[in-house]
C-alpha cells in the first residue's frame, strides 16, 4: 500500500478535527453560562427565603405582643359569663330556698291542724276516714 494520502482526505480530517474543537468549546460555554445562571437563582432563592423568614418572624413578633391583650380580653368576657351565672344560680338558689321554707311552712301547719282535729291511729281525722270509706264503696258498686 502507499503511504501517501490525498489532500482531501487530510482537509478533511483537519476539518473534522477542528469543528469537534469548535463544538467542544461551544458545550464548555454554555456549560459555564447555565453554572453561572444557577448560581444566580440559587442567591436570589437565598435572598427571598432570608426576607420571607425575616417577615415570618416580625408577623409572630407582633402576634407574641398582641397575645397578651387577647388573653386578657378572654379572661375579663370568661369572669363576666361566670359573674352572670354566679348571680342567677344564687337567684334560683334563693328562690329554692323561698319555696322550701313555705313547704316546711305548710308541712307545719298541716301537722298542726291534723293534731288540732284529733287524728284516729292513721292519722286522718275521722269525717275524712269516713268520706274515703264511702267512695270506696262507691266505686266497688259501681264496677
Amino acid at each position: 500500500m502507499n503511504s501517501k494520502f490525498s489532500i482531501g482526505v487530510v482537509v478533511a480530517i483537519v476539518l473534522q478535527v477542528s469543528g469537534f474543537v469548535w463544538w467542544t468549546a461551544q458545550q464548555a460555554q454554555t456549560i459555564n453560562i447555565l453554572s453561572v445562571k444557577v448560581a444566580a437563582l440559587t442567591s436570589s432563592a437565598s435572598v427571598v427565603e432570608t426576607t420571607n423568614v425575616r417577615r415570618d418572624i416580625r408577623e409572630l413578633q407582633n402576634i407574641l405582643k398582641a397575645l397578651p391583650e387577647v388573653i386578657r380580653a378572654d379572661l375579663l368576657e370568661l369572669e363576666d359569663e361566670l359573674n352572670e351565672t354566679s348571680t342567677e344560680l344564687r337567684t334560683e338558689i334563693a328562690d329554692i330556698r323561698k319555696d322550701l321554707r313555705k313547704k316546711r311552712k305548710n308541712n307545719t301547719t298541716r301537722k298542726e291542724i291534723r293534731s288540732d282535729l284529733g287524728n284516729n291511729r292513721n292519722g286522718l281525722p275521722e269525717d275524712r276516714k269516713k268520706r274515703r270509706k264511702l267512695d270506696r264503696k262507691a266505686l266497688k258498686n259501681k264496677s
